[in-house]
């Protein structure tokens, strides 16, 4: 399976854009997750997440660990 990179655009005014196509399914650093801004990402109890964004709101539900390393975690787009 190819990877497409989701590319986040931060704006001046402290905003943060999805710039192209959200992919269906992505892998997230555990450690990003841990540093990320929670005015435009939420964790629920089920490790999924939320990015609100300036132009999107994605949902995104937790697969599991990448080849079993919990540092690295696969999600698959939600509708």
């Amino acid at each position: 399976m190819s990877w497409q990179e989701m590319v986040l655009q931060r704006h001046e005014n402290g905003t943060v854009s999805l710039v192209g196509e959200a992919p269906q399914r992505m892998r997230v650093a555990r450690e990003l997750l841990d540093e990320a801004d929670s005015a435009f990402v939420t964790l629920n109890d089920s490790g999924d997440i939320m990015l609100t964004l300036t132009n999107a709101v994605l949902w995104y539900r937790r697969v599991g660990p990448v080849d079993g390393d919990p540092r690295q975690i696969e999600f698959e787009r939600v509708g």
